[in-house]
């Protein structure tokens, strides 16, 4: 997937980074598609697989840049809660603890973790954006 780099980063920019992340195509729908394309599959079924897959192009701001990778490098801690039957996730979001260890790890500075932690929190508040309504569809 291809990241291009802008000049600034806003509130909204960081929860639709999380928003893009969390709609990662791990189900293969767009291979899916194409195959259905080829075979000529009735519109209404293209439309539903249409639907589900992303565009390949997110603009990371230069400003929003640090956070996000901090926030893909604590991918192994992201706290996920799944329902017995396997049918229900619900992303909780990445453990303070590991978040600081990351930064340690990293060689953060103190004065610009505050930033960042914000930064982070707007992300994760995108991506649970998107396994709510995963969630919610799935039922």
């Amino acid at each position: 997937h291809q990241r291009c780099c802008g000049d600034q980063g806003t509130g909204k920019k960081l929860i639709d980074a999380g928003r893009y992340w969390a709609t990662g195509d791990e189900s293969g729908d767009a291979e899916t598609l194409r195959e259905l394309e080829k075979a000529n599959a009735p519109e209404e079924v293209l439309a539903h697989y249409r639907g589900r897959v992303r565009d390949s192009l997110f603009v990371l701001y230069t400003a929003n840049q640090q956070a996000f990778y901090l926030f893909a490098a604590c991918r192994p801690q992201y706290q996920t809660v799944t329902s017995m039957s396997g049918a229900m996730r619900i992303y909780e979001g990445i453990d303070r603890c590991e978040l600081e260890a990351v930064m340690n790890m990293q060689g953060v500075k103190r004065k610009q973790r505050a930033r960042l932690l914000g930064q982070v929190q707007l992300i994760e508040s995108g991506a649970k954006q998107v396994f709510r309504e995963q969630a919610v569809k799935d039922g």
